[in-house]
């Protein structure tokens, strides 16, 4: 009865798309991209890599219904970044089926891309965004320009795919970013956001639900492009403050920062996966509060979303700070000190022996 009213849920939410994706994603899992629970630090079940169908079958399903049926025409841009989207997911599905693409590999084939993208698509190129050091960066040519701006457009995904380790993280903060920026701001890619919020809901029912469908490679990938050329777009034609959608990332990007950080600190490969990303370490916290895992990780990746994201936007859709405010660059040196200080209270809480500072 459960899975039926989960089912019946995917109907009403995602209409004809999202439950033509779902079954998609069910047939393809019997090709592979299992994944087994020693590769979890949170989770410890056998379980599957291949939410990411879900949300990449839903964009794509909904654009040509919204073209077939709704009268509605993809503009030039909207097809580029459906297309990098698509590109970026088989990239990293690849990856979740054969497990064969080194991270190096990876993340040297996104750059190529994402370089690749900047030099065709010139509204994808990063313009001033406020921030004194950036600006001074994309002003001293076009080439500096197209090459920060595929740097940070590469680095997302990779961010989004290094904080996919609780259930409900990823997808959470996809579906609250795309939303807002959907419902806030106006923008060339509305249509793409609002649908790739829908995707990411229908994705979190089951991820929820099962704490067996994982957005894998793939989807974090997806995401990650959606979210960060929405970013590039909203803040090349819009008002809105940078740093209020530095604030919206805030958590995928601080958590690839700071585990770089650890690694380079504790002179260790900085491709190198590890278990004291801060939502393990909230998750063995509450572990210990809680007798279901499942539970405990469901409660990690949301608090995590509620926290780091969703109070963002609610200080925005709440007009307590406007969306071009100055406050914004100080809301995320506060998000930083939170970040800073969890981690280092709960780290005592991790699995194996603390090691040296930053390192194990």
């Amino acid at each position: 009865m459960p899975m039926a009213a989960a089912w019946l849920a995917v109907i009403v939410i995602g209409g004809i798309s999202g439950l033509v994706a779902l079954c998609l994603c069910w047939f393809l899992i019997g090709f592979g991209g299992q994944d087994s629970a020693e590769k979890h630090g949170i989770s410890d079940t056998l379980s599957s890599r291949l939410g990411g169908v879900v949300i990449v079958f839903y964009l794509l399903f909904n654009a040509a219904y919204l073209w077939s049926f709704a009268g509605y025409s993809l503009s030039s841009l909207e097809g580029a970044v459906l297309t990098f989207v698509t590109i970026f997911f088989l990239m990293g599905l690849v990856e979740d089926i054969t497990s064969k693409l080194t991270a190096r590999i990876r993340f040297s084939l996104m750059v190529l891309a994402s370089l690749g993208l900047m030099w065709f698509v010139s509204d994808l190129r990063l313009a001033d965004v406020g921030i004194a050091w950036v600006d001074w960066i994309l002003e001293l040519s076009t080439v500096a320009s197209i090459a920060f701006s595929a740097l940070c457009l590469a680095f997302l995904p990779n961010a989004f795919n290094t904080a996919d380790g609780a259930n409900g993280l990823v997808g959470g903060i996809g579906l609250t970013v795309l939303a807002a920026l959907a419902l806030m701001t106006t923008n060339s890619l509305g249509v793409l956001q609002a649908s790739g919020a829908v995707g990411c809901l229908v994705f979190l029912i089951f991820n929820l639900y099962t704490g067996r469908f994982f957005l894998g490679d793939g989807g974090a990938y997806a995401i990650g492009v959606l979210v960060g050329t929405s970013l590039i777009v909203v803040a090349n034609s819009t008002n809105v403050s940078a740093w209020f959608l530095l604030a919206l990332i805030f958590y995928p990007a601080a958590d690839l920062i700071w585990s770089m950080a650890r690694r380079i600190v504790g002179r260790r490969p900085v491709f190198e996966p590890d278990e004291e990303h801060l939502h393990n370490l909230i998750f063995y916290w509450i572990s210990r509060q809680v007798s279901s895992k499942k539970l405990a990780n469901n409660l990690t990746g949301l608090t995590i979303v509620t926290v780091f994201c969703l109070f963002p936007v609610i200080l925005a859709w709440s007009n307590a700070i406007s969306l071009d405010g100055a406050l914004w660059s100080y809301i995320v040196a506060g998000l930083w000190l939170l970040y800073a200080i969890s981690w280092f209270i709960l780290r005592k809480y991790g699995s194996g022996p603390a090691g040296v500072f930053f390192g194990r």
